[in-house]
């Protein structure tokens, strides 16, 4: 895993309607392995918060006993929708991309961020 090769996978989210910013982060730790985008400092605080969040619904998840891994979650605020997905290939990564709300099309994102995730090399 090198850092060109996640910055050229990241790349393939640029094009998602109302693209904002979207970065590889280590669920472990919550640090950025990678970013591009309106990338900011508050991204790096945001990531490691997303972090918390992802680990208490995998958390949530195993004491619920359903069995199933957790395939995205969907933050909404008012200017800016939030989507975490880990990544398949890696179980201590996710994916967070944030994505201007009045450009984008939640529905067509969330197909469009799954089907790039599924082809994300790192």
């Amino acid at each position: 895993m090198g850092k060109k090769q996640i910055l050229e996978s990241l790349a393939k989210f640029e094009d998602l309607d109302g693209f904002k910013s979207v970065a590889l982060v280590d669920a472990r730790s919550g640090m950025i392995l990678g970013k591009i985008g309106q990338a900011n400092a508050t991204m790096d605080i945001t990531a490691a918060a997303h972090t918390e969040l992802v680990r208490s619904k995998r958390r949530s998840l195993e004491e619920i006993g359903l069995g199933e891994p957790l395939e995205e979650i969907l933050i909404s605020l008012d200017t800016e929708l939030h989507l975490l997905r880990p990544t398949r290939s890696r179980a201590s990564t996710f994916l967070f991309l944030t994505l201007e709300r009045e450009y984008a099309n939640m529905a067509l994102a969330r197909i469009e961020f799954a089907e790039l995730e599924e082809g994300f090399v790192f």
